[in-house]
């Protein structure tokens, strides 16, 4: 398993709010998880940071070694993580509206889970094309999935782009889950909002079609085109493949 990746300021932050990790467990298998910290509110950061270490710290102890095994886990834990949140911005009043988002990845065998909380994105590269894998829980997009507007017109909607899910919104707040099999030499993207919304998926793929790059170089790329874009978010990008090999 070969996996690269970065996490950048970007150009008009004061502060990073992403943050991200790679967690084996007692079986060998990856967890890769990114957050990002709702910037908007006080205390992104830490929630972000919370999400990412408690769901490592627990996934180093679990022996899962199957797909069924990881999405229970993930779906407990996730409640576990929101309730520790809500309750955490209970307690101190300078992090009453901590929030995150979040995605994350369990490759097992030729099997990959994605799960997700709000607009970090999860993407599968087959060689051919670059296909999304998470869901993004925004106002658009839950517009859409309902039949209540087409894709074309989803951009006319005001506050299109508001995530309707997130740790540290409500203690319903459930994550969406996606399997897909690997094969090959695969690639698995994890990003935040701060990549997807400055590169165009067309310009994404173009980089990750570069099988003569290594991922970290892949992914220094990506990260570049965000800041020349405008830069106006923190940006973290993670690429792993089971096969593809780095310099």
């Amino acid at each position: 398993m070969q996996i690269a990746y970065l996490s950048d300021i970007g150009t008009r932050k004061k502060e990073n709010q992403d943050f991200v990790g790679i967690f084996t467990n007692k079986s060998q298998y990856k967890l890769a998880i990114v957050a990002d910290g709702v910037t908007s509110e006080k205390g992104g950061d830490i929630a972000a940071e919370m999400v990412v270490n408690n769901f490592g710290f627990g996934w180093r102890q679990t022996d899962i070694s199957s797909i069924e095994e990881a999405k229970t886990w993930i779906s407990k834990k996730a409640r576990e993580e929101n309730s520790r949140i809500l309750m955490a911005g209970k307690r101190f009043d300078d992090l009453s509206q901590m929030a995150t988002t979040m995605v994350l990845t369990v490759a097992i065998n030729n099997d990959v889970l994605i799960g997700n909380l709000g607009d970090s994105r999860a993407y599968i590269f087959d060689g051919k094309i670059l296909k999304q894998l998470s869901f993004d829980h925004s106002f658009g997009n839950e517009l859409i999935q309902n039949g209540q507007i087409s894709k074309e017109n989803v951009n006319n909607v005001p506050h299109h782009q508001s995530i309707t899910r997130y740790f540290g919104l409500n203690a319903q707040t459930e994550m969406s889950f996606a399997v897909d099999k690997v094969k090959n030499n695969d690639i698995i993207m994890l990003a935040t909002d701060g990549l997807t919304k400055q590169v165009k998926e067309s310009d994404i793929l173009h980089v990750i079609k570069s099988k003569h790059k290594s991922l970290s170089e892949m992914v220094a790329r990506l990260i570049n085109m965000a800041n020349e874009q405008s830069g106006f978010d923190n940006v973290t990008v993670l690429l792993m493949s089971q096969f593809l090999e780095d310099n």
